[in-house]
């Protein structure tokens, strides 16, 4: 296999062709060059090739793809991935506020609203855990002490008032990421069974948004994605749209999620 070693456009194409993937002359080569030259190599080959190779790279040979596979697909997989980033994310941040308000009310019912910063009040089952729960905890702490250098009103209000802030003002200074672990760390078991892992994977997204959108946006939810997965299978023949959602989580009965409303 030939080192890593820069590579003008037109010798990447060559070096997918020599791979087997298929890529006409002319104007459609030209067009793949474009492409690469807008996106990069590296984005949309690397990152998304895995699913057509036949074979994986050696110390004496290069990968190989499954008879049959175009660039047109692997870029057709490439701006699936974007669109659904863009799906996802608009109903994320629909659900950033409603999200915290549930982790706030349940947690602070099992434990109450100042004792977030207790390890005992977090799932410790494994090493990984424990370790995961003490960077949480470290993580809020120095949210806090930032909110105050800043002079943060309410934060500082609480804190000189009261010695504490209670959750569900907390909540409100927390990125998304560091309730959604909060979330996995601690609801699980302050709701007593309410709350439970799902899967990492997109799925157990689309779990939660079933159970915290309202009902006009799960619709619209999953009418985007219907609309997705339908678009992505029209542009595939070497593998399927199912093998892309199978990957994600979701199965032939992903639409019933309106029914967990």
């Amino acid at each position: 296999m030939a080192d890593k070693s820069y590579k003008s456009y037109r010798q990447q194409l060559n070096i997918l062709r020599s791979r087997g993937m298929v890529i006409g002359k002319g104007s459609q080569g030209s067009r793949v060059m474009r492409i690469l030259e807008r996106e990069n190599y590296y984005n949309v080959i690397n990152g998304y090739k895995e699913l057509f190779l036949a074979s994986k790279a050696t110390a004496t040979a290069d990968e190989a793809y499954k008879t049959g596979t175009t660039f047109d697909e692997v870029y057709a997989l490439y701006n699936f991935d974007r669109e659904l980033r863009n799906i996802y994310l608009k109903y994320l941040l629909k659900l950033e506020n409603t999200f915290k308000t549930v982790i706030a009310h349940e947690f602070s019912a099992k434990y109450g609203h100042d004792n977030y910063l207790k390890i005992e009040n977090f799932d410790n089952s494994t090493e990984r855990n424990i370790s995961s729960s003490i960077k949480l905890i470290g993580d809020i702490q120095q949210e806090i002490a930032r909110q105050m250098s800043k002079h943060h009103q309410v934060v500082t209000h609480y804190i000189t008032e009261h010695g504490y802030i209670p959750l569900w003002v907390l909540v409100n200074v927390l990125t998304f990421g560091k309730i959604e672990n909060f979330s996995v760390l601690g609801i699980v078991r302050a709701a007593d069974g309410s709350y439970t892992y799902g899967t990492n994977d997109a799925y157990a997204i689309a779990i939660m948004f079933a159970l915290l959108l309202s009902k006009s946006d799960l619709n619209d939810f999953i009418s985007s994605m219907r609309t997705a997965f339908g678009k992505l299978q029209k542009q595939l023949h070497t593998i399927s749209a199912a093998d892309i959602m199978s990957i994600m989580g979701y199965d032939t009965n992903w639409t019933n999620l309106v029914n967990l409303i």
